[in-house]
């Protein structure tokens, strides 16, 4: 018999990719703001032996009028990743962290755990902050009381830069539609993760930034300026991802994501419903490789919770009506054509970065 309905679409994707169950509920309490804090520097370190001294380097030598702390998080590295980080033990800027590896999600969350400052910054150990980053990005949020102030990036590999800069819209941003869902590259109000963390034990979960974070933000601030230097990591879940069953976490973080945010009472908004659509066409990309039968079982089960959802709420954006009218019919054979013919020009994955690391 042909398995149509929601639950037999997460029962074939149960099969090759079990639930994890990853939510973003935050269930320990943050500690108490300290107001001498301006911000919290958090690195997940995970067997980046060769990486991680120059990102504290680069961190470190931020010249601010702005106190700020720096807390790494040795991730239950194998390699001497946490041996060099224990040479910062005395730094008084610092706090180093030994754990059992628990993944990005786990780290950062340890971090957050260990926060105190009035912003949140979270530095991937193989990446560098730019000079000035710091001073530039809270002077930003400062200046517009904002709950968020992002900059642009740039990528590299070793002592190559590998494209041009990839600057951030500037002025005041609307978050949903003006920023990617990253959560490098930019500071957040910590209160921001009073009642949220990372989903831990699945990968992507800088979704979090989207589906809960972005949302809760009143003003959003941004910058062309570059503020991050992202290294090219051909280890990162970004290059190697593809046909490997766990990237069928995709959907479950859609899934679970969007039950968070009614958990946590953020309104289900034309915006967001927008960013769904975009998403069902980015778990499509991340599920090249798995067959047929696994991307059509992802498309079925988001397009019934879409269409649960948000039973009245129409697209706006011209890049979304294909997508709808084939969630609205539960068609995926209508999906694939129209994916298939906008692709080349209207690719979510380039159009939605969303960016991933190994830990």
């Amino acid at each position: 018999m042909k398995k149509n309905n929601a639950a037999d679409q997460l029962q074939i994707l149960n099969a090759s990719r079990e639930d994890p169950g990853c939510s973003a509920v935050r269930v320990t309490p943050l500690p108490a703001a300290d107001p001498d804090i301006m911000l919290d520097v958090i690195v997940p370190a995970y067997n980046v032996e060769q990486y991680i001294g120059a990102c504290m380097k680069s961190i470190l030598s931020q010249k601010t009028r702005y106190p700020f702390r720096v807390t790494v998080v040795d991730d239950g590295a194998s390699d001497r990743t946490g041996e060099i980080i224990d040479e910062y033990q005395n730094h008084p800027l610092v706090t180093v962290i030994h754990q059992k590896n628990k993944g990005l999600s786990g780290a950062r969350n340890t971090g957050l755990l260990h926060s105190k400052g009035k912003y949140l910054l979270f530095v991937d150990s193989d990446d560098l902050l730019a000079p000035g980053a710091v001073e530039h990005l809270i002077a930003l949020a400062e200046e517009n009381n904002a709950d968020i102030a992002a900059g642009g990036y740039r990528n590299f590999r070793r002592f190559t830069w590998l494209s041009k800069n990839h600057p951030q819209k500037s002025g005041i941003l609307c978050a949903e539609k003006d920023m990617s869902g990253h959560a490098w590259g930019r500071i957040c109000r910590r209160s921001l993760f009073e009642n949220a963390q990372f989903p831990e034990g699945c990968w992507f979960e800088d979704s979090l930034m989207h589906h809960i974070i972005f949302p809760q933000a009143q003003i959003c601030a941004g910058t062309g300026r570059t503020v991050c230097y992202r290294r090219s990591n051909p280890a990162s879940i970004t290059h190697t991802a593809a046909g490997n069953p766990k990237s069928i976490d995709t959907v479950w973080l859609t899934l679970h994501l969007l039950e968070d945010r009614k958990t946590l009472q953020i309104p289900l908004t034309q915006q967001y419903y927008d960013y769904l659509l975009e998403q069902i066409r980015l778990n499509h990309t991340r599920l090249r490789g798995l067959g047929e039968e696994i991307q059509k079982a992802a498309f079925l089960a988001v397009a019934d919770s879409i269409c649960g959802n948000f039973p009245q709420y129409r697209t706006e954006t011209e890049t979304n009506r294909e997508t709808e009218s084939a969630v609205r019919q539960m068609d995926y054979s209508l999906f694939e054509k129209c994916f298939l013919k906008n692709k080349d020009h209207a690719n979510p994955a380039k159009t939605a970065h969303r960016s991933v690391r190994n830990c």
